[in-house]
């Protein structure tokens, strides 16, 4: 709320949680295999479980949940913020172990791109990095 990226209508608002509830599980379904499994033959069938099935499945649901530009209609709420997340910052820290091909759901591509080009966003992280 403090930077305006939760939603003051209440519908919006649980649209927005209901979102980031579904990204937080992939966040759950992918850290035991990355960060606890040592067996290695059961990490890698997980992650191509995790990139062939899970994955897609779940963001094809995000895909057809997408309202507007962002996934709540035509402003940006943290549930944006959070498909930027875990599509920069989760999936690509482990390149070639999980993978999210963005460009078979159009929308939540569209709203990474947007994210990611955002002047705000930059001028954030550029001053967090000082």
């Amino acid at each position: 709320k403090r930077v305006g990226l939760y939603p003051d209508d209440p519908f919006v608002a649980l649209e927005a949680d209901s979102v980031v509830n579904t990204i937080v599980e992939l966040y759950d379904a992918t850290y035991p295999v990355e960060f606890a499994e040592k067996d290695e033959v059961m990490k890698r069938t997980t992650q191509e479980t995790l990139n062939h099935d899970v994955f897609p499945r779940t963001l094809e649901r995000l895909e057809q949940r997408a309202q507007g530009p962002y996934f709540a209609g035509p402003t940006i709420t943290f549930a944006d913020v959070f498909l930027l997340d875990l599509a920069e910052n989760h999936v690509g820290s482990f390149p070639g172990q999980l993978k999210l091909n963005l460009a078979a759901y159009p929308k939540l591509g569209a709203i990474v791109a947007t994210l990611h080009a955002s002047h705000e966003l930059k001028a954030h992280y550029a001053k967090k990095s000082e």
